[in-house]
């Protein structure tokens, strides 16, 4: 899995999305394309892409919560 190619992919994705949009990034994707992708791949993206957010190398996105499930909510926030 190439993650900087699956970056590419989602920030394209978000940029489409309404502002104030809640997402998980599950959402960006389609259920099986997201269940394509092994359990430990998924996982790493996840931790790569929330570093990402966090850095601010994704525009206009924030990371708002955590959830029980271990799912990090976003939002487009422009």
């Amino acid at each position: 899995m190439d993650y900087d190619n699956l970056l590419a992919i989602v920030t394209k994705k978000i940029a489409e999305l309404p502002n104030n949009t809640i997402f998980t990034l599950r959402d960006l994707f389609s259920g099986i394309e997201w269940n394509s992708f092994p359990k430990g791949q998924r996982t790493g993206f996840g931790r790569y892409f929330k570093l990402k957010v966090k850095c601010s190398g994704i525009p206009d996105t924030v990371c708002i919560e955590k959830r029980k499930n271990g799912l990090s909510t976003y939002k487009k926030t422009n």
